[in-house]
């Protein structure tokens, strides 16, 4: 195996530690906290950042790839090639729909309680592509895994009384390839794509490589 796809292997074998671990701490606690009225949104959100705290030793970079829209923003940045976006994307919806599956399997928790769900898609639609605007712009600014944490669990302690869920492509598709389908889903999937776009349009990468982080 050359240098090349030994790296690319270990960079998808990364994602996809790091993909599961974010739906493992954010989605638990997604699914668990239905009971917690106003106090859910404050425990989501703390375990979203604590899954993207835990993420970013893993992933080894503030880009962060446990997102599709995230792998997009690095491609529009020229941090990764066409292939190894759609290879990224491709593991990083793998990893949480088996980790979905092993929670549905392993306890009480079902796809239903793991689904994001929406009455006014249009207006949640709207909420999720500013918080995304707001997180990927964030994240261009190179941050340590602390501040990236930080940052989005505060995105989501705002965004999600407002719209309802997260900010990830793939944490939003896991569910539905579990069986439970929803035609408001795209309110949840296509937002943080667009705020990609619309990122890496107005930010391109000078050096086409992607920035290391510390922890701190």
């Amino acid at each position: 195996m050359s240098d090349q796809r030994h790296h690319l292997l270990a960079e998808l074998v990364r994602e996809a530690l790091g993909s599961s671990v974010v739906f493992a701490v954010g989605g638990s606690a997604f699914a668990l906290s239905h009971g917690l009225g106003p106090w859910r949104y404050l425990a989501v959100a703390v375990a979203f950042g604590l899954g993207r705290f835990l993420a970013v030793p893993i992933t080894r970079g503030p880009s962060l790839r446990v997102n599709p829209a995230a792998s997009l923003l690095s491609r529009l940045r020229s941090e990764v090639t066409d292939v190894e976006m759609a290879l990224s994307m491709a593991v990083q919806v793998l990893a949480m729909t088996l980790v979905a599956r092993l929670l549905t399997e392993l306890t009480e928790i079902t796809s239903a309680d793991l689904q994001e769900t929406t009455t006014h898609p249009w207006w949640t639609a709207g909420i999720v592509l500013a918080s995304s605007l707001i997180w990927f712009a964030y994240l261009t600014t190179a941050p340590s895994a602390l501040h990236i944490g930080l940052g989005y669990g505060l995105v989501n302690l705002v965004g999600l009384p407002l719209g309802g869920g997260s900010l990830n492509t793939a944490r939003t598709l896991a569910p539905l390839f579990l069986g439970r389908t929803s035609a408001r889903a795209w309110a949840f999937a296509v937002p943080p794509l667009v705020a990609a776009i619309v990122i890496g349009s107005l930010t391109p990468s000078a050096r086409g490589e992607p920035v290391r982080v510390s922890l701190t």
